[in-house]
């Protein structure tokens, strides 16, 4: 999912107003500053409080992509993710005629790929959002668990399906889909690039009908989907989609094998394109006889074809298992009155660490105590200042790494927001070194957002940091019930899909050149 980043757009204007009585600070500092002929900036670092926290589970039911698989990564252990949707008619009030035949029912459901080339009339194409390289077992099961569209105790508010219903899913599902073979276990399965080609025979000449992006593609049973959806008489069993969803309540998608390599297999499924197609035959008497042979008692026989889209209510369930150490650790370095020596970031119900700009409030109200302005910005704001440039800079602390790990596994991004009214402060790519691969920093432009607290527009809140799967997904996942250690609510939608994790250095790191601090470039208004 991290080259998904190349299919979202996200524009970030920073303006900068400068104003000066003898100098002219449009050419003021480095690279990104100009030249600073007089001496004019200021450089400063200021403080920063880093702590980190466990999340509860998260809101899945919102994710415009589902996972499935077992993903294994080098600081946080083995995830897995099933997934459960709800199937949709494609219309009603349909006759498929009482002796008709079901010739084929495929279950396909593309994966995330782009176009790299073509060799003829066939386009090659590079997966995207597959991680691992083992194969893994599922099994698709009739669902039994109904997901409601809104919440039953608040029917003004949609439901929120989380991270952990899978055990509820599991304990009441129903048999297992059957394939076309007889078998219910898809074994030994790997994502393949390959461009899927449809072709059709007419008068025994085989020719290419349509040609498809590669996706997974299962052939089922079609007495059990005949059986379903159409009565006696051959007529579509349901009137609404509403009518269908209680009868039938989707499908459930679990990983069942327990491979407990080093490499793992997870993919990312498009359930927007996700469809099952029937194609089958109906027979009809020719009473208004259509071939033009004067029989009007003849039967005769059309190709049709109907199919079921993936578009209901779906929800994700992830399995994690967190290193025990790794746990106490995430639990450790939360006190949010000094920070911590590491950060730990993970997403789904991974971790998120809180930002305190400025550092601690500890003094400032003339009854003693505090006065709700970190010690540190009061005494910025007394000051007259144009703010050229404000950076976070965030640095990887390798040494958390196991020896050998894919530098694929270093999330790609992470985001920084307002947890109280849920903004969006800014956001990190990962620096890479050249020569290994190995993720060493982010750096967080904050310029606007710090030149915004400093001029008094707006409060200096805590801030929440948080991997990113998708820096175009707009929203929130609600986090399910969590006081502890503090309140949350809801986190970032990309933060919530991310299977990613890493650990960073926290403004106590035993490392000063990489404290996590705020470095803000400054030019003094005379």
């Amino acid at each position: 999912m991290k080259n998904l980043l190349k299919y979202g757009t996200m524009v970030i204007a920073i303006v900068f107003v400068l104003i000066s009585c003898d100098t002219d600070p449009t050419e003021l500092g480095g690279e990104f500053l100009g030249i600073d002929v007089d001496n004019t900036i200021i450089e400063e670092d200021f403080e920063v409080t880093a702590y980190s926290a466990r999340l509860n589970p998260v809101q899945t039911n919102n994710f415009g992509s589902v996972q499935l698989g077992r993903y294994l990564d080098p600081i946080y252990g083995k995830s897995t993710y099933d997934f459960v949707s709800q199937l949709s008619l494609s219309n009603t009030g349909v006759d498929f005629s009482e002796d008709a035949v079901f010739n084929s029912v495929t279950l396909e459901i593309p994966y995330f790929s782009r176009q790299t080339g073509t060799d003829g009339e066939a386009t090659t194409y590079e997966l995207d959002s597959i991680y691992g390289t083992d194969n893994i077992n599922f099994q698709i099961y009739e669902n039994k668990f109904f997901l409601n569209s809104f919440d039953p105790n608040n029917v003004e508010q949609s439901a929120a399906y989380y991270s952990d219903l899978g055990e509820q899913v599991d304990a009441i599902k129903g048999d297992a889909i059957e394939l076309v073979n007889g078998n219910t276990l898809i074994e030994n399965f790997k994502p393949s690039n390959e461009e899927i080609v449809i072709t059709e025979s007419v008068e025994g000449v085989s020719t290419v009908r349509d040609r498809l992006t590669p996706r997974l593609q299962l052939e089922l049973n079609a007495d059990f989907w005949k059986n379903l959806l159409i009565d006696s008489d051959g007529q579509l069993k349901f009137d609404s989609n509403t009518e269908f969803q209680n009868a039938f309540r989707g499908l459930y998608f679990k990983v069942t094998d327990d491979n407990d390599s080093e490499e793992g297999k997870m993919f990312y499924l498009d359930l927007a394109e996700a469809r099952i197609i029937i194609k089958y035959i109906s027979k009809f008497q020719d009473i208004n006889d259509l071939n033009d042979n004067g029989d009007t008692d003849e039967i005769i026989e059309v190709d049709s074809e109907y199919s079921l889209s993936f578009s209901g209510n779906r929800a994700v369930f992830v399995d994690e298992e967190i290193p025990n150490e790794v746990e106490l650790e995430i639990n450790d370095s939360f006190n949010s009155d000094i920070g911590s020596e590491r950060v730990y970031v993970k997403g789904g119900p991974g971790a998120i660490a809180f930002i305190d700009l400025f550092g601690p409030d500890l003094i400032g109200s003339i009854n003693g105590g505090s006065d709700g302005v970190a010690d540190e910005l009061a005494n910025f704001m007394g000051m007259e200042v144009l703010i050229n440039e404000a950076t976070l800079e965030v640095f990887v602390d390798q040494e958390k790494f196991p020896e050998g790990y894919s530098v694929s596994a270093e999330p790609e991004t992470i985001l920084l927001y307002n947890i109280v009214d849920r903004t969006i402060v800014g956001f990190g790519i990962l620096e890479r070194d050249q020569s290994s691969g190995r993720g060493i920093k982010y750096v967080i432009d904050l310029t606007q957002y710090v030149s915004s607290i400093v001029e008094g527009v707006v409060e200096n809140k805590r801030l929440g940091l948080t991997v990113s799967q998708n820096l175009s997904s707009a929203g929130i996942s609600r986090v399910k019930n969590q006081t502890q250690p503090l309140q949350i609510e809801s986190i970032p939608v990309g933060s919530a899909i991310s299977h990613e994790g890493t650990v960073l250095h926290g403004n106590l790191s035993s490392d000063p050149e990489k404290r996590l601090k705020l470095k803000i470039f400054y030019t003094e208004v005379n």
